[in-house]
């Protein structure tokens, strides 16, 4: 039942969502990034600090909400200096509001650590998709949507194909005491599919790129994906909880499934910017 709550969510969302990356406005596709940031941040939170209930209701762990409404901001009006000032001040804030509470809370500082990363993990990662967005760093607005949906093809389907080589026929286990389903096989599987399919897209929609430049882009791609989510399973594993949420039927929660492209999204501008120079 659970495998297919996600084969259904996937049919039904994944269309959707391409449709509205490519029909969206710059306005829109903006308020869409900063309401996925919110949710994943407050699930991040949910796992990371299951075990400190009340924790989560500390000044610190708000200061990063607000920090992230600044960073998307920054991304928005295409301003690095917004996002540096962002995370300075998340750090200042954060170290100053610890301190009354270290008295009374001996974990304050695992607190601590844990919001920091927090900012650059999920506002700051999920920025960039603005930044490739944004007409203002590539000259042609509709390279923007279409490497977003590159994006989203070369991270899905690597993802669908390491699950399904991997339930088949994979037999050697990458991590097992943080994710015991990922095998190596279906490592390299969805690293080919990865591959093959940002060829087949780069083919007909992106000729002007040079095919080498691309070919270890889509590795690139390819390979942190699955480190995203990854990472994020070693963030259940500390929390002792399955699933980040429930807010997609099959999947879990948002955090669960953007955990790979979290990884892939900087990746994606780096090469958009000063490989491909877009």
């Amino acid at each position: 039942m659970q495998h297919l709550k996600r084969i259904i969510t996937s049919l039904i969302g994944a269309p959707l969502l391409l449709l509205f990356i490519y029909k969206a406005s710059y306005l829109m596709f903006s308020v869409f990034v900063f309401i996925i940031s919110i949710i994943a941040l407050y699930e991040y939170f949910k796992v990371t600090l299951n075990k400190e209930h009340t924790t989560r209701k500390s000044p610190v762990v708000l200061i990063a909400f607000i920090t992230l409404i600044i960073i998307n901001y920054g991304a928005y009006v295409t301003s690095f200096d917004y996002i540096v000032f962002a995370l300075v001040f998340n750090f200042i804030c954060v170290s100053a509001l610890s301190l009354p509470e270290f008295k009374d809370n001996s974990k304050m500082y695992r607190t601590v650590s844990i919001q920091i990363q927090s900012s650059i993990y999920i506002p700051l990662f999920l920025s960039f998709l603005i930044f490739i967005r944004n007409s203002h760093i590539v000259p042609n607005d509709n390279y923007g949507v279409l490497m977003i949906i590159l994006l989203c093809f070369l991270v899905g389907m690597g993802d669908t194909g390491a699950y399904y080589i991997g339930r088949n026929f994979g037999k050697r286990k990458i991590i097992p005491w943080v994710s015991p389903n990922k095998t190596l096989e279906g490592y390299l599987g969805g690293l080919i599919i990865s591959i093959s399919t940002g060829c087949v897209y780069k083919y007909y929609l992106l000729k002007d790129l040079e095919w080498i430049p691309s070919i270890i882009f889509f590795a690139s791609v390819a390979i942190a994906a699955p480190l995203g989510d990854l990472f994020e399973s070693t963030l259940k594993r500390a929390g002792d909880i399955k699933d980040s949420g429930t807010i997609l039927p099959g999947h879990g929660g948002m955090l669960d499934r953007i955990d790979a492209l979290l990884f892939a999204i900087p990746v994606t501008y780096f090469f958009m910017k000063y490989i491909f120079k877009l």
